[in-house]
């Protein structure tokens, strides 16, 4: 629920039989950690500072996170270094959560080698490598829970909730319309934000528009403009990204190019491919984790 695990063992069972009919016979894992339960900080230290920069990131992290450091494990990365300032990326996860995370991945047979961040992932994955004069911001748009990431290039500078759901709009449009919800669901595959009825247009596009606002409300957060000039891009992924004539309608009423994110534009530059565009947008976070487990040499 929200990414905090209810039931251990059945999802152990659930992550048994999966990879069974898959059939995958890896061992190792790479998991994420969902951006609700964690933290993200950018954190700017002085240069001159001789401090070893764990400890004075350490100590940072008291003044912004709502635990003691005892109940949490943290990482940092170095982002930018100057002559004044170094920038550092710090990443933090309740205790509990990650040996949840960990003891159900054991109960299913395997071993978890490393705990990633969501964001981090998904970021790493639709991002392109190099340049980008500009922030993207990424609309992760789950059943559940749906993120916003704001980001220039894998530094994700600040994340929140998009208020708003897959299954959220399922259950309105069944409520309302006084159908199932999977009839629902099929409408939101068929009609989008383009067809159906006067009612049905209603509710989604009331959908569409509170979606709209909360990004623009994210896009204009103050974060440093060294880095983050401004948005420049939205990209969308989840299996919510692909209500018909989302995109195009987030272009028009933000002023800023909207696409669904292919978590393969820092992988296959040169060779074609055949995963359908479905797919790579409802897995974003696990190619993200992929290519983590490719740069670190599990692969």
């Amino acid at each position: 629920s929200s990414g905090e695990i209810k039931d251990a063992a059945l999802l152990a069972l659930t992550i048994k039989s999966a990879l069974k009919n898959a059939r995958i016979g890896a061992r190792h894992v790479i998991a994420s950690l969902p951006e609700t339960k964690t933290f993200l900080k950018l954190l700017h230290l002085p240069a001159h500072d001789t401090t070893p920069i764990a400890s004075r990131v350490e100590a940072e992290l008291q003044k912004h996170i709502p635990y003691a450091l005892e109940e949490i494990v943290w990482d940092f990365t170095i982002i930018h270094q100057t002559e004044m300032t170094i920038l550092v990326l710090a990443g933090t996860a309740p205790k509990a959560l990650a040996n949840s995370y960990t003891l159900a991945i054991r109960d299913a047979g395997l071993t978890a080698i490393e705990l990633d961040l969501e964001p981090l992932a998904i970021a790493r994955a639709v991002i392109q490598d190099g340049p980008r004069g500009g922030c993207a911001l990424i609309a992760d748009l789950g059943a559940t829970k749906s993120t916003l990431i704001l980001a220039t290039g894998e530094t994700v500078m600040h994340t929140a909730d998009a208020q708003s759901s897959g299954d959220a709009l399922t259950a309105r449009l069944a409520e309302t319309l006084k159908i199932e919800p999977n009839a629902a669901e099929d409408m939101k595959k068929n009609q989008g934000l383009t067809g159906g009825t006067s009612e049905y247009q209603a509710i989604v596009q009331a959908y569409a528009t509170n979606l709209s606002n909360r990004i623009a409300t994210i896009a204009g957060f103050p974060v440093s403009r060294e880095f983050c000039p401004g948005v420049t891009e939205i990209l969308l992924t989840g299996g919510g990204a692909l209500l018909q004539g989302l995109p195009e309608y987030l272009t028009a009423s933000l002023k800023i190019p909207c696409v669904l994110g292919n978590p393969l534009v820092n992988v296959l530059k040169k060779r074609r491919h055949d995963i359908p565009q479905e797919i790579g947008v409802r897995f974003a976070t696990a190619f993200g984790l992929a290519i983590a487990a490719l740069r670190h040499g599990h692969l």
